[in-house]
C-alpha cells in the first residue's frame, strides 16, 4: 500500500519536478557562463532545495537524499570555484565541478 502511495505522489508533483529541474540547469548553466554572477549559483541551491523539499513531503526518501547532496554540492563555494565551462563542437554549454 505504501509504495501505491509514493507512486501516486510522484506522479503528482512529477510535472512540477521536471520544471524545477530545468530552472536548477539553466541557473547553473549561466553561472558557469559567467561565474562572476553568484545569484545563479543561489538561484541553483534554492530550486535544488526546493527539489529536496518536495521529494521529502512526498516521503520519496531516496530522491530526496540525491536532491540533498546536489543542494550540498551547489552550496559550497569551493566546488562553485572550481567550475569550468566546457563547449561541445555544436557549441552547448555543460558543466563540470571537479578538482582543480
Amino acid at each position: 500500500m505504501a509504495e501505491k502511495l509514493n507512486n501516486v505522489a510522484f506522479e503528482w508533483v512529477t510535472n512540477e519536478l521536471e520544471e524545477i529541474l530545468r530552472q536548477a540547469r539553466g541557473a547553473l548553466e549561466a553561472y558557469v557562463t559567467d561565474s562572476n554572477d553568484s545569484t545563479k549559483l543561489r538561484f541553483t541551491l534554492t530550486h535544488c532545495h526546493q527539489i529536496h523539499g518536495t521529494l521529502s513531503m512526498v516521503q520519496l526518501h531516496n530522491l530526496a537524499s540525491v536532491a540533498k547532496e546536489m543542494e550540498a554540492v551547489a552550496g559550497k563555494p569551493d566546488h562553485a570555484k572550481r567550475a569550468r565551462c566546457f563547449r561541445s563542437a555544436d557549441g552547448r554549454t555543460s558543466a563540470n565541478v571537479g578538482a582543480a
